[in-house]
């Protein structure tokens, strides 16, 4: 997989998965972004995504 981290306030999207679900239609592929919001420091993690896809999208469990 690859991850994509944008650090930045001027980009067209208004959150992560606006993003990966343009990122989606674009490519015709399976994308996955925090189903919450997300902290760099986080301790406890979070193991709850949304995988989107061009079809649409489901909230998954992902542990590495």
């Amino acid at each position: 997989y690859t991850c994509l981290w944008i650090q930045s306030n001027d980009v067209p999207w208004p959150d992560d998965r606006a993003l990966a679900t343009a990122i989606a239609a674009a490519l015709q592929c399976e994308t996955r972004c925090a189903a919450n919001a997300w902290q760099e420091d986080d301790k406890e993690g979070n193991d709850e995504w949304l995988c989107i896809t061009p079809e649409g999208e489901k909230t998954i469990t992902w542990r590495a």
